[in-house]
């Protein structure tokens, strides 16, 4: 999230989703000019151009609003660069600069972002059948001869026990999605539906639920792995410059089940979440035309749910899937932008529902549902209105020093062109009860780039992880816990922390952050709440939430190497040295030299995770710097990153 204070960007904070974003307008935050941007189509699914101001109503939280204009874009092309492009162009490090702190805040100087949109189409795997699944690629396939050649993709896939994959970062180049459709295999599902009906009483798993318990709980399981890949893409897509359209291909699940075990709450926050982040999904059912007895399932209500709800559309009972997709692309390069203004004091920094309707009938439109009418203060939780954590950081900003020593560390890796995922650990001694966790990432202007706000569970011996996505940048950041509202003396530790991350492209060999870690567990991809990152086979390496270090530990480190080339005919091999460096006198205590790691290669996977042990039995007690360099036969460069530690 950022916090606006002086400035307001309305083609970010208040244009709709599934629709063109218009010209970047900043404008002083007094002016209060929303834009509400609106496609409008007929009943066959053509573009509706011919509209003028007159034929537009506006309700904003149940209030009309007077329309100051309506104007049309009849071809918002693809965004035509990718956030570092940008920064490069004012000073930023070369792409695939890889030494620490080589990136220049995104902040600085940075232009307005490029006008476009961008798709992603998401191939659900947890939530169809694997005869639907198989379909779905065909169907994507098919859809790269209909679509503009400048159309820029990105392919995501939700595989079970896994949670989102993102098989091919936004591209045109069509042949490298086509390629990588090529290397998907679904898997852990049921053959067919042919034997259950449509509207299916037990979710396309390879087993047969033994019992209703058992078939809740794997019902639970889809709408999880369905929930918290959207929300990860949405905290994803949220850095990624003008509108995004998501083609959903999925099976789904009855929307009964989610009323049923309670899911809707999340799925709420879910959505909300998508909405902020500018981004509309379009759900398309891929298991073709209906029976006559099943003309609408309940898992179309799903559907329905999450497209209504970010101003997508649900596309089902037909059978050119294909279709579909190159129709809801062509409506997202056309749009109409609806203009009207808010008197001063209802900028409320609340959340604010629209209605938007015209005067022909048999028309459809699609718009985000709302916005938020920001009054330059910090983020709001959408839900509530009350901006996250706020309470927690009043309280800390009275003391001088922490009640109670805390230690934490940040651990990050690329998810794509300048975007990457944070991993935040954080541990303290003798916490009880409920614990509130607030971090937020400053800019050196003091600007915040990313913010969250948790709550946990204390013990004896805490430790606590959390992730969230932020863009290439140098920031400081601020990590407040506290027992929560209310409570005397509540504020239990506060810690601040330089994050650096270099720009990057995903078509750039490179290596990401390193991440220390002291313990080592079976990695526990089954559960869809357990993100399982950082994690090398059947081994997940927990990040420590200090640097330092007894001699008598266990001492590892894991990193991510991308090697774009390993997706040719013939991969290059990739080495890695290692060298443990004595602070002060800049002496290697160890050099394993340059070693080869096929081992760790998956064939066709540009990223590559890597992790091994450091020998602490051999240090002596001091400061030291872990160096990873890598290096590959396909060039000269190489990616080095280091980590500084300490042996007591």
């Amino acid at each position: 999230m950022n916090r606006v204070q002086t400035l307001v960007p309305l083609a970010l904070t208040c244009g709709l989703l599934l629709h063109a974003q218009t010209p970047p307008v900043v404008i002083q935050a007094l002016t209060r000019e929303v834009l509400v941007e609106v496609t409008v189509t007929d009943s066959k699914g053509n573009v509706v151009s011919n509209l003028t101001k007159q034929n537009f109503t506006v309700t904003d939280a149940g209030k009309p609003r007077v329309i100051d204009d309506v104007s049309i874009n009849h071809d918002y092309r693809p965004y035509s660069a990718l956030p570092g492009t940008l920064h490069l162009a004012n000073g930023g490090a070369p792409a695939g600069d890889s030494t620490p702190g080589a990136a220049a805040s995104p902040a600085a100087n940075s232009p307005a972002p490029t006008v476009g949109h961008s798709t992603a189409i998401v191939l659900d795997e947890a939530n169809s059948f694997f005869a639907d699944a198989v379909q779905a690629r065909q169907y994507v396939l098919d859809l790269l001869g209909k679509v503009q050649p400048d159309e820029r993709i990105a392919l995501y896939v939700i595989v079970r026990m896994k949670g989102l994959v993102l098989a091919q970062d936004y591209t045109t180049d069509h042949e490298r999605i086509k390629a990588s459709l090529a290397k998907i295999y679904p898997g852990l599902m049921r053959i067919g539906n042919a034997d259950i009906g449509i509207d299916q009483p037990v979710p396309p798993y390879n087993i047969v639920p033994k019992s209703q318990e058992e078939t809740f709980d794997m019902w639970r399981r889809n709408s999880d792995q369905a929930r918290l890949s959207l929300q990860k893409l949405a905290e994803q897509l949220a850095l990624v410059p003008g509108r995004k359209s998501v083609f959903w291909l999925t099976n789904a699940f009855p929307r009964s089940i989610m009323h049923e075990l309670g899911l809707e709450p999340g799925w709420d926050k879910t959505i909300m979440a998508l909405n902020k982040a500018n981004v509309a999904v379009n759900t398309i059912d891929t298991r073709g035309m209906y029976g006559a007895a099943n003309q609408v399932t309940g898992s179309v209500g799903t559907m329905r749910m999450i497209s209504d709800g970010t101003g997508g559309k649900v596309y089902f009972n037909r059978n050119d899937v294909d279709g579909a997709l190159a129709e809801g692309i062509t409506a997202s390069r056309a749009a109409y932008t609806v203009r009207f203004h808010l008197a001063e004091e209802e900028n409320d920094n609340r959340f604010h529902e629209l209605k938007v309707k015209v005067d022909r009938p048999g028309l459809e439109l699609f718009y985000r549902q709302g916005y938020f009418a920001s009054n330059g203060s910090a983020p709001v939780d959408a839900m509530t209105g009350i901006v996250e954590g706020q309470s927690l950081e009043a309280r800390a900003a009275l003391l001088d020093a922490p009640t109670l020593h805390t230690t934490a560390q940040l651990s990050w890796f690329y998810t794509g062109a300048d975007r990457a995922n944070v991993i935040l650990s954080l541990a303290a001694d003798s916490v009880q009860g409920d614990v509130e966790v607030v971090g937020v990432a400053s800019l050196p202007d003091g600007a915040e780039a990313a913010r969250f706000a948790d709550k946990a569970k204390g013990s004896p011996h805490w430790h606590y992880q959390h992730e969230f996505p932020v863009a290439a940048g140098n920031y400081t950041f601020h990590i407040i816990t506290g027992a929560g509202p209310g409570t005397d003396d509540a504020v239990i530790g506060k810690v601040e922390l330089p994050l650096n991350i270099p720009l990057w492209t995903s078509t750039a060999f490179a290596i990401g952050g390193i991440a220390l870690s002291s313990e080592v567990r079976p990695a526990d991809i089954g559960d869809p709440e357990s993100h399982p990152s950082l994690t090398v086979g059947n081994k997940q390496f927990v990040p420590a939430a200090s640097s330092h270090f007894r001699k008598s530990d266990r001492l590892y480190f894991y990193t991510e190497i991308s090697e774009p080339a390993l997706k040719s005919p013939n991969p290059p091999t990739l080495q890695v040295q290692i060298r443990v460096l004595d602070r002060a006198s800049g002496d290697a205590k160890i050099d394993t030299g340059l070693a080869g790691i096929g081992g760790y290669v998956k064939t066709g996977n540009p990223l590559v995770p890597f992790a091994t042990a450091v020998p602490l039995a051999q240090l002596p007690v001091g400061s030291y710097r872990l160096e990873v360099k890598a290096a590959h036969s396909s060039g000269p460069d190489v990616a080095t990153r280091s980590v500084d530690f300490e042996v007591e």
